[in-house]
């Protein structure tokens, strides 16, 4: 018989490998969010920010990580991984709340 505490170790692979692919595909997205040079403000230009954050996101997936930084594509690229792995850190750390308090 699998005891409970040993079927939440087994899920725990999964569900990482799952938070990771999750925090993989939203960073590039939150990253281009916030990284949006023509917006006013914070909520100034909410549909641009959208449309810039899901292109960089689209980008940041296919480049694994590494968006350009301009249109044609020349020079350093930015670096999305601080994003994804922030956004990882945040996923796993609600599991674990959320896991202990479902234990108590």
């Amino acid at each position: 018989m699998l005891n409970i505490r040993h079927a939440r170790l087994m899920n725990l692979p999964v569900r990482m490998i799952v938070y990771g692919f999750i925090s993989y595909l939203l960073g590039g997205i939150v990253f281009g969010i916030f990284i949006c040079k023509d917006c006013e403000g914070i909520v100034g230009n909410t549909i641009g920010r959208l449309l810039v954050g899901l292109v960089m996101g689209f980008l940041s997936f296919f480049q694994f990580g590494f968006p350009p930084r301009n249109d044609s594509g020349m020079g350093d690229p930015y670096n999305v991984w601080p994003v994804i792995l922030t956004l990882w850190l945040i996923f796993i750390v609600i599991d674990f709340y959320f896991t202990k308090k479902k234990a108590r």
